[in-house]
C-alpha cells in the first residue's frame, strides 16, 4: 500500500487601515502526496476551495465588512 501525505497550510494576514478598519488576506494551500509523487489533483482542488470557503467564512464573522451610508 503507497503512503500517503497530506498538509495543508493555512496563511492569514490581519492589518489595520488608516482609518482603523480591520482588513484581511488569506490563501489556504492543500496538498496529496503519494509515493509516485502528486496525487488526487481533483481531490486536492475541492478540499482546498473547501477548507479556504470556511476560512473565509470565519473571517467573514470576525471581522465584518462595515459599510456606511453615503
Amino acid at each position: 500500500m503507497a503512503e500517503v501525505t497530506r498538509s495543508v497550510r493555512h496563511r492569514i494576514n490581519v492589518s489595520r487601515t488608516a482609518t482603523g478598519k480591520n482588513t484581511w488576506d488569506c490563501t489556504v494551500e492543500y496538498e496529496t502526496v503519494g509515493e509516485l509523487g502528486y496525487i488526487e489533483p481533483d481531490r486536492d482542488r475541492y478540499v482546498t476551495m473547501v477548507l479556504s470557503d470556511k476560512l473565509v467564512a470565519e473571517l467573514d464573522k470576525r471581522y465584518p465588512c462595515e459599510l456606511k451610508d453615503k
